[in-house]
């Protein structure tokens, strides 16, 4: 449900809401309301941003803090000239995300915004590359800023604006303050090899270089990615710009990069570079780590080798003593007892009994 306030002359505070039904009961929301003075646009810092917008900037005023989505527009509107008496005009409009109170001044003295994209046609994007400076043809115009073809029959004139709710005083600044200029450049060039060597032993930063870095930029602008981490902007110069990386490896969640090695990505706003790939070197931390590891994993092959002697030893032990019990065996004898009376023989034998064998036929030979 949608409700608009009524206007008042003066503001009010602490003013219960509540909900008339159409029978005409009241329900009471336990809510209050307040009304605050009107918004008011005083200046808007820098004036220097990317055609392809993101860059922050600060607008201030007063009473800022009573709109609930604050927002900062961009509109060009290009109008191409076929000849002395005709041409056609067209527009498009951006919106930024919401603006944002800063911590150090909550008061509704200032917001922090992110410029939209600013939407060339063609021919107007293509002479912007080709100028070395990046920069816009000219500041003049009924906005705050002009594209201008170099055949003249292009114009594009660029408009910025707040959005602060129901409030429409200054969605074309302008208008309220002619004397806002903004330049626009084409985003910065970016130099980066395939790989860098990071030492956080010996390191404290990672150096990224280009050129025209701080054209239309600052170092609020820069947000750098290390694998999942930040690598934390900490200086920047035309041509360079410093970051610090955490000091233990980070996490990887991206393909480009192969093996053990990071994806290093550079934003500058809008403007996505993909750069490098960074690759740690061990840390004193990870190295005493990897030692102790190295060590664990030492004692526990030696404890198991150990381990492997003495199961031997006590096998080679039991063999022996086996094959001694084995030698002490005693040995088949030469010599067998002679069953009396045919104790033990078979009843299929007959038993002959020696006194009655007729030995006086006997034959006897004299051993030699």
């Amino acid at each position: 449900m949608f409700v608009i306030t009524p206007s008042v002359n003066e503001t009010a505070q602490h003013l219960e809401i509540e909900l008339e039904l159409d029978d005409g009961s009241v329900i009471n929301t336990n809510h209050v309301f307040e009304y605050r003075g009107n918004p008011r646009f005083t200046d808007i810092r820098p004036r220097d941003h990317l055609t392809l917008g993101g860059t922050q900037v600060t607008v201030s005023g007063d009473n800022l803090d009573s709109v609930a989505k604050p927002r900062i527009t961009v509109t060009i509107v290009v109008t191409r000239f076929y000849n002395e008496t005709h041409s056609v005009s067209s527009m498009t409009e951006a919106d930024s995300e919401p603006c944002k109170l800063p911590e150090a001044q909550p008061n509704g003295s200032q917001i922090l915004c992110r410029l939209p994209v600013v939407s060339l046609p063609k021919d107007l994007s293509e002479q912007l590359e080709i100028n070395e400076s990046g920069k816009v043809n000219i500041t003049e115009g009924p906005g705050v800023a002009a594209f201008v073809s170099s055949d003249g029959r292009t114009h594009a004139d660029v408009y910025v604006g707040l959005k602060l709710d129901g409030f429409r005083r200054f969605q074309n600044i302008s208008s309220v303050d002619p004397s806002v200029k903004i330049q626009f450049s084409l985003p910065p060039v970016v130099h980066c090899p395939h790989l860098i060597e990071f030492d956080p032993n010996k390191q404290e930063v990672i150096s990224i270089y280009g050129r025209h870095l701080q054209r239309g930029s600052r170092l609020v602008d820069f947000d750098i990615r290390l694998g999942v981490a930040a690598c934390v902007p900490a200086s920047m110069t035309d041509d360079r710009v410093d970051c610090r990386p955490p000091t233990k490896k980070p996490d990887n969640n991206e393909t480009f990069c192969d093996g053990d090695t990071l994806s290093l990505r550079v934003m500058i706003g809008f403007s996505h570079h993909q750069c490098s790939c960074v690759r740690y070197a061990l840390s004193l931390e990870d190295d005493a780590q990897n030692n102790i590891s190295i060590i664990i994993g030492l004692a526990c092959t030696a404890g198991f080798l150990l381990l492997l002697i003495i199961a031997s030893i006590v096998m080679i032990i039991v063999l022996s003593n086996q094959i001694q019990q084995q030698g002490k065996r005693p040995e088949a004898a030469d010599t067998y007892e002679v069953p009396q009376h045919g104790e033990g023989l078979s009843n299929d034998y007959d038993i002959m009994q020696l006194n009655e064998i007729d030995i006086s036929n006997a034959i006897y030979e004299n051993s030699p």
